[in-house]
C-alpha cells in the first residue's frame, strides 16, 4: 500500500465516526421557531399596594424616649417611620444613651418608653424603675427580631466561627418583658401557603380587638418571634403559620399586649423601617402604635416633679396678699430647676384658673386650695383662735399681708426691707384618707391634682420657714421619710415634739416605712446559672419577685454578669437557690461544676438540667404528676393532678432524674412530682427532695428538672413558697 492510501485511510476512520453521528443527531437544516413577542404586562410581578396613613396633627404632650442603652442592634434612622408620625402627633420623640444609672433619672421625664432591639439584659434595678413607671401608667413598647442576634464585640477582630456562633439576644428581651408576664421564643414564624415572596415574610389576618388593631385587614412581618403574654394576642397567625421550635402549637402570637394594657411587645421591627411599613396595612398598623405612645396617660405623681407639669407654671402663695419676701428669693432658685426641665415659671400673687400651678402655704390659711384638698380627702384641723397662744406667737402663712395684691416687682423692692415673722409650731391635726391622722406640727403635706386639663401641687407646711424648706425637698425629689397615698404625700420635718409623733395620731409614722434592701426575713441566694452553649432564659425575675414580696432577704448573683463566685460569695445564706432555666449542661463548663458540687447547707436546684449530670439522660418534658401531695412541698396541689407545662422556649430536653438521685448513707428521699402522661419517659422522677449529710454537705436538697417558667404562674410561687419554707424548716 503506497504512503498515500495509508494517509487517506486514517482519515477516513477518523471522520466516519463524526459524519454518522452527525446524520444521526443532525437530520436536515434547523429552522428556528416562531417565538410570540414578550408581553410585559403579562408577566409583571404584583406591586404591594402602600396603603398610607396621613398622621393627624394633635396636641399631644406625651415624651416618647426611646431607649439605646442596651447595645440595642439598630439605628436611630431605622426607626423614622414611627419617629415622624409621632411628631406628626404633636409627640416630642428624645433618645436615652446615657449610663444605666440614669435610667430612672430618665423615666421621670418620660409617659412613654421605647426599647427595641436590646443585646445587653437589664438589671433588676433597671427593671424595677420600668415597672414602677408603667404601674404609674406609662406606656412601654418593645420590640425584637429574630436577624437583630447579639453582635460581636470588636467589628474589626477577624472570627472564623463567627457565622457559626450566633448568639441570642433573646434573654437581654425577656429580662425585661418577663417582668410583664410576656415571654419571647428563640425562633420566628414561617407560613409556607401565605407569605409576602418568602414564606418567612408571614402575612396576618387574624386580630384581637383593640384601638390598635383598628382597620386593620392584613400586616405583613419579615422576621418575627412569636411570643406569649398573660394580656391579650393582637396579632395571631393562621392554621399555616409554623413556629421551628414550638412544633405543634397553634394560634402562635406575634404581637401580644399585656393584661394592663400599658405594655405592647412586637415580635418584629421592620414595621418602624422603610420601606417595610408601606406592605399591606403596616402603615394603619405604625399610626394606630403612634396614635398609642402618644396618649398621655401617665398618672403622673409628685415623684415626678417637676416634670408632671406640661406648659408654663405660676408660682402662687396660697395665703394670698403680700408676696412673702422668702417666697421671692426662692423663686429665683425654682425658675433655674424649671428652667433645666424646660418649663417657664412665673411668681404670681394668685392663681389663674386655665395654667398650671405650684401653691406654697402653711396650715392656716387654706382658702385658695381648699377645692383641691377636699377632692384629695384632706381635712386640717386647726383649734379655734380662743384656744391658741396669743396672737404674736401663732403661726402665720408666708405673709398674709394686706389683702390687694402688689405687682411683683414692687414686692422685690420691699423683700430687702422686710424681715421673716416670728412662728411657732402649730397644733391641731391633718386628716388624710388614704393615710390617716397626723399632728400638723412637724409635718409637710403635698397633693398633687390633673383635673380641669392642668396640674396643680400644693406644698404646704407648719410656718413659712417650713414652707420654703419643702420646697427644697420637692425640688430634690426626697421623700425617704415620707408615706404616700395616692395624690396626697406626708412627710416628717423631724420637729415633732415627743409623744406627738404621727404613731400616737393614728397614721404610719413616715420614717418608719420599710425601705427596699432592708427587710430582715431569712437571706436567700439566688445564684443564676444562666451559661451554657444552649438555652433562652432563666428565672430570676420571677424568683427574686416572689420572695421579695414574701419577705425574705434576696441576693441575686448571675454567673454570666458577675462571675464564678467563690466558696465565701455563697455562704452565710439561709438556702440557695440555683437557677439553671431552660440552659443544657455543658460537660466542658468545669467551673460550673466546682460551684454546684462545693454548695453547703440547704439547696433548690430547679430548671431544665439542673444538675451536673454529664451523663444523664434527658428527655422532652410536657407535663407533670402530683405523686405526694402530703408532703409540705406540695402543699395546694392535689394528689395526682396532672399539670401541663408551657413548653420550653429553648427546646433543651430536661434530665431524667435517676431512682439514685440523693440516695445516699442516712439520705431519706422523697418523689413529689414525677413526668406526665403526655411527656418522654414518663413516670420518672421529675422532683424529688431529700434531707441528710454531714455538718459541711448538703443538708436538706430539691432537685425539680424543668424550667420554672413552665409552670403555670399561680403554681410557681406556690410551689416556691413552699419549697423555701421546707428548705428552711428545722
Amino acid at each position: 500500500m503506497t504512503r498515500r492510501r495509508q494517509i487517506l485511510l486514517v482519515v477516513l476512520l477518523i471522520a466516519l465516526p463524526v459524519a454518522l453521528q452527525s446524520l444521526w443527531f443532525y437530520r436536515g437544516r434547523y429552522t428556528s421557531p416562531s417565538v410570540s413577542g414578550i408581553d410585559e404586562v403579562q408577566i409583571a410581578l404584583a406591586t404591594p399596594e402602600y396603603r398610607f396613613v396621613p398622621g393627624e396633627p394633635k396636641e399631644s404632650t406625651a415624651r416618647v424616649v426611646i431607649d439605646l442603652s442596651h447595645a440595642n442592634n439598630l439605628e436611630v434612622d431605622d426607626l423614622s417611620p414611627l419617629r415622624d408620625r409621632l411628631a406628626a402627633l404633636g409627640a416630642t420623640a428624645v433618645t436615652f444613651q446615657e449610663p444605666s444609672d440614669a435610667l430612672a433619672a430618665e423615666l421621670r421625664r418620660a409617659s412613654a418608653w421605647i426599647t427595641i432591639a436590646p443585646t445587653t439584659a437589664y438589671s433588676p434595678e433597671q427593671r424595677d424603675a420600668i415597672a414602677a413607671f408603667v404601674a404609674d401608667g406609662g406606656r412601654l413598647l418593645i420590640a425584637a427580631d429574630p436577624t437583630r442576634s447579639v453582635p460581636p464585640i470588636e467589628e474589626d477582630s477577624f472570627d472564623p466561627f463567627g457565622l457559626f456562633s450566633r448568639i441570642s439576644a433573646v434573654p437581654a428581651v425577656n429580662s425585661l418583658a418577663s417582668a410583664f408576664g410576656i415571654v419571647y421564643f428563640d425562633d420566628y414564624l414561617y407560613n409556607l401557603v401565605e407569605n409576602e415572596g418568602n414564606y418567612r415574610n408571614v402575612k396576618f389576618n387574624e386580630f384581637g380587638n383593640h384601638a390598635l388593631t383598628e382597620d386593620l385587614k392584613t400586616v405583613t412581618l419579615f422576621a418575627t418571634h412569636s411570643l406569649r403574654g398573660n394580656g391579650r394576642a393582637l396579632v395571631v397567625g393562621d392554621a399555616d403559620t409554623r413556629s421551628p421550635l414550638r412544633s405543634g402549637a397553634s394560634d402562635l402570637a406575634a404581637v401580644v399586649l399585656s393584661a394592663d394594657e400599658h405594655v405592647l411587645a412586637l415580635g418584629d421591627l421592620s414595621l418602624f423601617s422603610e420601606p417595610y411599613h408601606t406592605i399591606s396595612d403596616n402603615d394603619r398598623f405604625l399610626s394606630n402604635i403612634a396614635y398609642w405612645l402618644a396618649e398621655d396617660v401617665r398618672d403622673w405623681s409628685i415623684a415626678e416633679f417637676p416634670y408632671l407639669y406640661k406648659g408654663p407654671v405660676d408660682l402662687v402663695q396660697a395665703a394670698g396678699g403680700n408676696l412673702d419676701p422668702r417666697l421671692i428669693a426662692r423663686s429665683a432658685v425654682e425658675r433655674v430647676a424649671f428652667q433645666k426641665a424646660g418649663l417657664p415659671l412665673s411668681l404670681r400673687p394668685e392663681a389663674a384658673p386655665d395654667r398650671d400651678t405650684l401653691f406654697v402655704g402653711t396650715f392656716d390659711n387654706l382658702e385658695a386650695v381648699q377645692e383641691f384638698l377636699v377632692t384629695a380627702g384632706v381635712t386640717v384641723t386647726l383649734p379655734a383662735e380662743d384656744e391658741t397662744e396669743p396672737a404674736s406667737s401663732t403661726p402665720e402663712a408666708i405673709d398674709t399681708g394686706s389683702p390687694t395684691p402688689t405687682p411683683v416687682a414692687e414686692e422685690e423692692e420691699a423683700a430687702s426691707q422686710a424681715g421673716p415673722p416670728a412662728t411657732r409650731p402649730v397644733s391641731g391635726t391633718i386628716t388624710v384618707e388614704s393615710i390617716g391622722v397626723v399632728p400638723a406640727a412637724g409635718t409637710t403635706l403635698y397633693v398633687s391634682d390633673h383635673s380641669g386639663g392642668r396640674a396643680v401641687v400644693i406644698t404646704l407646711a407648719e410656718d413659712a420657714d417650713s414652707a420654703i424648706k419643702a420646697l427644697d425637698r420637692l425640688e430634690s425629689n426626697d421623700f425617704d421619710n415620707c408615706v404616700h397615698g395616692g395624690a396626697v404625700t406626708v412627710c416628717s420635718t423631724g420637729e415633732a415634739e415627743e409623744g406627738s409623733g404621727l404613731g400616737s395620731a393614728g397614721a404610719q409614722a413616715p420614717g418608719d416605712a420599710e425601705k427596699p434592701g432592708e427587710r430582715q426575713g431569712p437571706r436567700i441566694l439566688i445564684l443564676v446559672r444562666d451559661i451554657g452553649r444552649t438555652g433562652a432564659r432563666t428565672n430570676e425575675q420571677e424568683l427574686e419577685g416572689i420572695l421579695t414580696e414574701a419577705v425574705y432577704s434576696v441576693k441575686v448573683w448571675s454567673m454570666r454578669r458577675d462571675g464564678t463566685p467563690s466558696s465565701s460569695d455563697t455562704t452565710g445564706y439561709d438556702a440557695i437557690i440555683v437557677d439553671s432555666g431552660d440552659y443544657a449542661f455543658d460537660s466542658g463548663d468545669i467551673e460550673s461544676l466546682v460551684t454546684l458540687t462545693s454548695l453547703r447547707g440547704r439547696v433548690l436546684f430547679i430548671g431544665a438540667q439542673p444538675v451536673p449530670v454529664p451523663e444523664g439522660d434527658t428527655a422532652l418534658i410536657n407535663d407533670l404528676v402530683v405523686v405526694d401531695a402530703g408532703h409540705p412541698i406540695a402543699k395546694g396541689f392535689e394528689q395526682d393532678q396532672v399539670i401541663p407545662l408551657n413548653p420550653s422556649e429553648s427546646g433543651v430536653p430536661a434530665l431524667v432524674i435517676q431512682p439514685e438521685a440523693l440516695d445516699s448513707a442516712g439520705a431519706e428521699v422523697a418523689v413529689i412530682f414525677e413526668r406526665g402522661p403526655q411527656s418522654e419517659e414518663a413516670g420518672a422522677r421529675a422532683l424529688v427532695a431529700g434531707t441528710g449529710g454531714g455538718d459541711d454537705a448538703i443538708e436538706r436538697a430539691i432537685v425539680a428538672a424543668f424550667a420554672l417558667y413552665q409552670l403555670p404562674e399561680d403554681m410557681q410561687r406556690m410551689l416556691v413558697l413552699n419549697a423555701v419554707e421546707w428548705l428552711l424548716a428545722e
